[in-house]
C-alpha cells in the first residue's frame, strides 16, 4: 500500500535528503537483542525494528536508493534522470548476469521476480531478454512510483514485516533474484523459508549478500550481519538445491599475502567449504571479472589497459597502508571486483587478515 500519490511522495524524499542521520538513529527506532537462530544454531545480534516505526524503516532504505538532486523538481525530472544514467548494467550487475547464463538458460525463462530492485534496469534488462513476466518489488514507495510510471510492472512490499507477508503471487516465477536485499532484514532465515514455501518445485533463487562480521551496519540500512557461510547453510538448511556459489575465497595465486604474519579468516579452497552443502560448483570469481569480453564493458571502473590489474592494485594498497616495510605487497588479484575499496576488505594487524566480501549463491527448490 503507497503512502501518498507520486508528488506528495517526491516532494517528502527531496525534503528529507539533507537529514538522513535522523533515520540512520539506532536508539528511537530499532533494538538490538541476541536472538537464536535454530537454523545456524548459534545467536547473532540483530537490529529489529520498533512497533510503530515501519515508516521510518521505509525511509531508512530510501536514503540508501535513488538520489534526489536539487534541479530535479519533480518526479518525471527524477524518472529522466533514471532513464539517461541509471539503467545501464553496471560491473557487479554484468558479472550477476554471467553466472546465472553459465547455469540456466534465460531463454526458457518465462518468469522473473526482483526482490528490492531500486531501479529497474534488471526489471529492463529480463524484459529486454524476451521473458514474458517480470516484475519488481521494493519496499520505498519512491522507487515503486518511478518505476510504475516508466511502465514496469512493480509493487511495494515489505520484507521486513514477516507477520503480514503474503508470498503467495511468488508462485509463478521462474526465477527469484535478490541481491543486497536479505541483510535489510531482521529474519532473512524465515524469510527464505517463507520464500521456499512459495516458490515452485524447479524454481531459482539467485541470492547475493554482503559479509559483515563486526555488523549490523544500520547506517546502509543493515539489520542482519552475515557471516562467511551463513547462507550457504541458511539455503542449504531451508531445503534449497544449492547449484553454483561465487565467494571471494583465495585460490592458487590469486590470494592477499604480505611479509609479515597473516590473521584472521581463512577458509582455504572454496570447493571443499562448500561441498558439504551439496554445491556443484563454486567459481572462482577473478575469471569473471577478467573475462576479456566484460573487461572492456568495465570502461572506466577497471584499471587502464596499460597497467597490470596487478600493479594497479599494489599501487592502490602502498597508497591506502603505506609502504613501510619495503615491497610488502606480493602480487595480488582480489577474488571480487577490483574498483570495490581495498580498506574494506582488509584489516590491518600485522598483516592482512583476508575476509570474504559477499557470498552469491544459484539455488533450486527441489
Amino acid at each position: 500500500m503507497r503512502h501518498s500519490d507520486d508528488t506528495t511522495e517526491f516532494n517528502h524524499v527531496k525534503n528529507t535528503r539533507d537529514d538522513w542521520e535522523e533515520y540512520r538513529d539506532l536508539s528511537d527506532k530499532y533494538e538490538s537483542r541476541k536472538t537464536y537462530l535454530p537454523l545456524l544454531n548459534c545467536k547473532k545480534n540483530i537490529l529489529f525494528l520498533k512497533e510503530g516505526k515501519e515508516r521510518e524503516y521505509e525511509m531508512l532504505q530510501c536514503s540508501r536508493g535513488i538520489t534526489i538532486k536539487e534541479d530535479q523538481k519533480t518526479i518525471d525530472d527524477l524518472i529522466k534522470y533514471i532513464e539517461d544514467s541509471e539503467m545501464a548494467l553496471g560491473p557487479q550487475d554484468l558479472i550477476r548476469a554471467k553466472d546465472l547464463e553459465i547455469e540456466i538458460d534465460i531463454n526458457k525463462v518465462k518468469s522473473v521476480v526482483e526482490m528490492g530492485f531500486r531501479v529497474p534496469k534488471l526489471l529492463k534488462h529480463y524484459r529486454d531478454r524476451g521473458v514474458e513476466n517480470v516484475k519488481g518489488y521494493d519496499i520505498v514507495n519512491l522507487n515503486v512510483n518511478a518505476a510504475s510510471k516508466m511502465g514496469f510492472d512493480v509493487e511495494q512490499r515489505d520484507f521486513n514485516n514477516l507477520e503480514n507477508l503474503d508470498l503467495s503471487d511468488f508462485k509463478d516465477a521462474d526465477l527469484v533474484l535478490s541481491y543486497h536485499m536479505l541483510e535489510h532484514v531482521s529474519r532473512p532465515d524465515l524469510l527464505l523459508e517463507k520464500l521456499f514455501e512459495s516458490m515452485k518445485s524447479g524454481a531459482y533463487l539467485h541470492v547475493e549478500v554482503p559479509i559483515e562480521v563486526d555488523g549490523p551496519h544500520l547506517e546502509h540500512g543493515h539489520l542482519f550481519p552475515f557471516h562467511p557461510e551463513e547462507l550457504a547453510r541458511l539455503a542449504h538448511r531451508t531445503g534449497f538445491s544449492l547449484i553454483s556459489a561465487v565467494v571471494p575465497e583465495w585460490v592458487r595465486d590469486t590470494q592477499f599475502v604480505s611479509n609479515s604474519r597473516c590473521q584472521g579468516y581463512h577458509y582455504g579452497d572454496p570447493k571443499n567449504t562448500y561441498e558439504r552443502y551439496g554445491t556443484q560448483r563454486v567459481y572462482n570469481y577473478q575469471y569473471l571479472v577478467l573475462d576479456q569480453d566484460y573487461r572492456d564493458q568495465f570502461g572506466a571502473q577497471h584499471p587502464p589497459k596499460s597497467v597490470t590489474i596487478e600493479e594497479w592494485l599494489k599501487n592502490r594498497l602502498v597508497a591506502e597502508f603505506g609502504n613501510k616495510n619495503g615491497d610488502r605487497y606480493k602480487v595480488i588479484v582480489p577474488a571480487g571486483h577490483p574498483g570495490l575499496l581495498i580498506k574494506n576488505m582488509y584489516t590491518r594487524n600485522n598483516g592482512f587478515s583476508p575476509t570474504p566480501w559477499m557470498e552469491r549463491l544459484l539455488v533450486v527448490k527441489p
